[in-house]
């Protein structure tokens, strides 16, 4: 499964409160077709692999992107523009 850092927990915790007021919403991991990753506000889909913060959901992932991105993790880098987050394989 992705890990998914504390840091990258909290941020993308703040990510959904600045931009949804929505309790059923969360940020959703996508693939496009070419393969780069996406995140997006979405509701909880069937068979979604949760990943709390704080006992809140922060992020959904489809299984089949669960399985695809299972040797991964998402964490974050300060920048001068704030924290990002990053993508790397284990």
């Amino acid at each position: 499964m992705l890990t998914v850092t504390e840091s990258a927990k909290q941020l993308l915790w703040e990510m959904l409160m600045a931009n949804s007021n929505n309790p059923d919403a969360g940020v959703r991991l996508n693939i496009d077709s070419t393969g780069r990753l996406s995140l997006v506000l979405s509701k909880q889909g069937y068979g979604d692999h949760i990943v709390e913060y704080e006992e809140e959901k922060v992020l959904l992932v489809a299984p089949e992107v669960a399985s695809i991105v299972s040797n991964v993790t998402l964490d974050t880098k300060d920048t001068p523009n704030g924290p990002k987050l990053v993508v790397s394989r284990a």
